[in-house]
């Protein structure tokens, strides 16, 4: 089975390089390893978002009330 699916990518990070092709051929390769496996990677839009810490902690005490950032 085939894994079909769109690979979002945003860089909020003002000092982070990131090449976004290469980041989404690892994810397209990774994503055809995993359907040789049992049932493979599920179908839909992966999104993937780099922040700074700050950025980051912001977000993590808007929504869990934790005013530091997270490795998530």
């Amino acid at each position: 089975m085939k894994t079909v699916r769109s690979i979002d990518i945003a860089n909020r990070h003002p000092r982070l390089r990131l090449d976004t092709k290469v980041v989404k051929r690892v994810i397209q390769t990774l994503d055809q390893h995993a359907s040789s496996f049992l049932t493979g990677c599920p179908q839909g839009v992966l999104s993937i978002v780099i922040f700074t810490d700050a950025a980051l902690a912001k977000i993590h005490a808007d929504f869990l009330q934790d005013p530091t950032p997270t490795d998530v």
